[in-house]
């Protein structure tokens, strides 16, 4: 590549002429841009920055200069290819209202991460098209006999090539605006900003790849299950005698009509006549029980995986969690049970800990579907507002965090170090905003359903049903689960390779070890081109086949049946 480095008389003179035709506002960010691009040996020209700053600070007055039919870059276009990147349109030709999108990218609010992470790589990208870099030097370079017209002709070669790669034409892939949209939109509302100075969040691109592409295969029973499921209640909401909670504490005198279940069998000794007048006027004898207890909250499903999704196998793991989630939420809120709560627990060696909590939304109704595409599932996540913590890769190290050291052959180890990390990451989160208990914290007694999923590395030494039933138990007791109170956990271990079904398998509180392999939906046409990271396996039948079977288990436990 040929670099140039330009002496100040040829530099500042263009610099000044573009500030001059800039508000006041915007010509102060000018030099700032230039300075802080060059120094990354990005070559920006003035009057390229000039409308870069415009854009940056949406100051209102008239349309960038730069037009497509000019060849000139036009960065309002760059921020609205973000923002396509991060949530597709959901009608054809931009048929819908941006403004309204959740997915939206305020450039004012996030300045630094429109110019490090999409500008300065398009930059670079540019210029190694053109082969030519010019940079802004300072006193001492040599002067450049013909530098002006020098810089006006680059200037046009790496406008034009600028035009090219933001309009598609050997650009970045469809990913860079994926990945980098989805970051900027996330930080544009204000989440995951300098959150427990981590810094500014950054989605995981390898997940945000699965989150994007898999089309997870369903077997033609649970999609009929799933349909049959939309108009059913939740037994939690079902009508009738409601069930009685807790023991019995001693014996009272009552006249309602709603205790006779509990009245006592030598009331039935009485003669006929005296039983009618103890039924209308005095009264008669009843167990007397606990007050029914009243959940705060409906269902909470959290997702825990201590050694986080580090490999493509955690990550397809994680990515079908997202879409069971997905998938279930519609069925929950058809079932009334609209106060549930979803939280995603990551961890790292070291007892880190990265978490994205999400509820479902009171005032939008989920679209059921038993087909979900990728558009839809992305469409979820940004519904829930579970931007940026979802897919964040930064890790905060809470004190006093045990890390889950337990990782290596021995099954019961690399369980109990998990579950004692995931016991304390729930102790750590918050009870949400608008919904804080006394204390300010999760309480798993403010739910009426439970239920915590594990995923841990496969043993090498592998597992045996008996082996699977005692680590649920062990799991169970280590989150201080109450099984009486419908609270109860599964675990899903996942092997350290994609390909390796036998590896795959989910243990539940009732039941075998489910393996996989065994449960896979019937092979059909390829979805889409596999994934050289998954060994030859189709993905897509894999995650629907997990997905199955969590989704199996948890209309059971949920909606009885």
């Amino acid at each position: 590549m040929q670099i140039t480095i330009l002496a100040p008389p040829v530099w500042q003179p263009v610099l000044q002429a573009a500030a001059a035709e800039l508000p006041a506002s915007v010509a102060a960010l000018l030099p700032v841009l230039v300075d802080y691009l060059h120094d990354r040996h990005a070559g920006i020209t003035p009057r390229m920055a000039g409308r870069l700053a415009r854009a940056l600070l949406q100051d209102g007055g008239p349309p960038p200069i730069g037009t497509r039919r000019g060849g000139l870059i036009d960065w309002s276009r760059v921020i609205d290819k973000l923002a396509r990147g991060a949530l597709p349109d959901a009608e054809p030709q931009g048929g819908r209202d941006r403004r309204r999108s959740p997915a939206t990218v305020v450039a004012p609010a996030i300045p630094f991460v429109l110019l490090d992470r999409v500008v300065l790589p398009l930059l670079l990208a540019a210029q190694k098209r053109i082969d030519r870099c010019c940079l802004f030097g300072g006193d001492g370079h040599a002067l450049m006999p013909d530098g002006e017209s020098f810089l006006a002709d680059y200037e046009g070669a790496l406008e034009a090539a600028m035009s090219d790669l933001t309009m598609g034409i050997g650009g970045p892939p469809a990913f860079f605006w994926q990945h980098r949209g989805i970051d900027a939109a996330a930080l544009s509302r204000g989440l995951g900003a300098g959150a427990a100075g981590r810094g500014l969040s950054e989605a995981d691109p390898e997940t945000v790849a699965l989150l994007t592409r898999l089309e997870p295969v369903l077997g033609p029973m649970q999609v009929q299950r799933t349909r049959a499921q939309q108009l059913r209640r939740s037994d939690m909401q079902s009508g009738g005698v409601r069930p009685r909670e807790g023991g019995v504490t001693g014996i009272r005198m009552s006249r309602s009509m709603d205790d006779l279940n509990d009245m006592l069998v030598s009331e039935y000794t009485n003669e006929p006549l005296m039983m009618l007048d103890r039924l209308v006027n005095s009264g008669f004898m009843v167990r007397h029980r606990p007050p029914f207890q009243q959940n705060r909250r409906d269902v909470l499903l959290v997702g825990a995986m201590p050694l986080g999704a580090r490999d493509t196998a955690a990550r397809l793991a994680k990515v079908a969690w997202i879409d069971m989630v997905a998938r279930l939420a519609p069925l929950l809120q058809g079932g009334g049970l609209r106060l549930s709560d979803f939280i995603w627990l990551d961890g790292d060696r070291m007892g880190g800990l990265a978490h994205g909590a999400a509820s479902l939304p009171q005032a939008l109704s989920l679209p059921h579907s038993a087909n979900l595409t990728p558009e839809e599932r992305l469409r979820f996540v940004w519904a829930l507002d579970w931007l940026p913590g979802l897919l964040d890769r930064r890790r905060a190290y809470p004190p006093g965090l045990e890390p889950p050291v337990g990782e290596g052959d021995d099954a019961v180890e690399t369980l109990r170090a998990g579950a004692r990390w995931a016991a304390g990451a729930l102790a750590r989160m918050p009870a949400g905003a608008g919904r804080d208990n006394e204390a300010g914290r999760l309480d798993l007694k403010d739910y009426g359903f439970v239920h915590v999923m594990l995923m841990l590395p496969r043993p090498a030494a592998g597992l045996d049903s008996g082996e699977a039933r005692s680590a649920i138990m062990m799991a169970g007791q280590t989150l201080r689960l109450m099984t009486g109170r419908r609270q109860s956990a599964s675990i899903l271990w996942v092997p350290q390779r994609v390909a390796d079904l036998d590896g795959w398998a989910l243990s539940f509180e009732v039941g075998p070890l489910r393996h996989l392999a065994d449960n896979l939906p019937p092979p059909g046409a390829p979805v889409s081109d596999g994934d050289p990271a998954a060994g030859g396996v189709d993905m897509h039948r894999l995650a629907g086949g997990l997905i199955g079977l969590w989704l199996t288990h948890l209309q059971e436990a949920i909606f009885g049946g």
